[in-house]
């Protein structure tokens, strides 16, 4: 059946999301997308059809409604009170999400300095502190010092736990590992 819903441009939406309803029709190929953009999933056409919905809302009477805390991944119930988790850059605290203090930091356990738990791509963990990746191009490093790259942005490839750029007018795709990664940018009918 899966096979069917994917050979079906109209029901491909499906991977994506689940925000697709079958309507009247044993057909798979039938396929509507649910009336409100917020419903992960709805049961027929129409408003008031939600059956569970996208983060930053809550099911109410079958429809999403925004929770009320703008840093709230999931709430149960109207008002900042009930956050039950946060988004990145966010810590939960009484059922309120408070932005975590460093900036690099996309999880924390509280207010104020070395709390983070988890760091933005380019920055490392260290004490408890996001701190930057000492390689311009590096994504991913590991240890004390952050000069120790385990993975590089595009265009660049990791040579011994350091990122190294790629010549002028060659690319490489994000982790890379040898600068034989880095390709040419131009093939001979460009060269005109």
């Amino acid at each position: 059946m899966l096979s069917r819903l994917l050979s079906r441009p109209q029901c491909l939406y499906l991977l994506w999301c689940w925000k697709i309803l079958r309507v009247g029709s044993t057909d798979e190929t039938d396929c509507k997308t649910c009336s409100d953009t917020n419903c992960d999933a709805c049961s027929g056409a129409g408003t008031s059809k939600c059956t569970t919905c996208a983060d930053g809302y809550y099911l109410s009477k079958g429809k999403c409604v925004a929770c009320a805390d703008a840093g709230c991944a999931i709430c149960s119930a109207s008002g900042t009170a009930k956050c039950t988790a946060c988004q990145d850059g966010y810590y939960l605290t009484k059922g309120t999400c408070k932005t975590c203090t460093d900036t690099n930091c996309i999880a924390c356990s509280g207010s104020g300095t070395k709390t983070c738990t988890a760091c933005a791509s380019g920055f490392n963990l260290v004490d408890s502190v996001c701190k930057a990746c000492a390689d311009k191009g590096c994504t991913a490093c590991t240890g004390t010092d952050t000069g120790t790259c385990t993975t590089c942005t595009a265009n660049y490839y990791l040579d011994e736990n350091t990122c190294t750029a790629c010549d002028a007018n060659t690319y490489s795709e994000a982790g890379s590992t040898q600068a034989s990664d880095c390709k040419c940018k131009f093939n001979s009918f460009n060269l005109l």
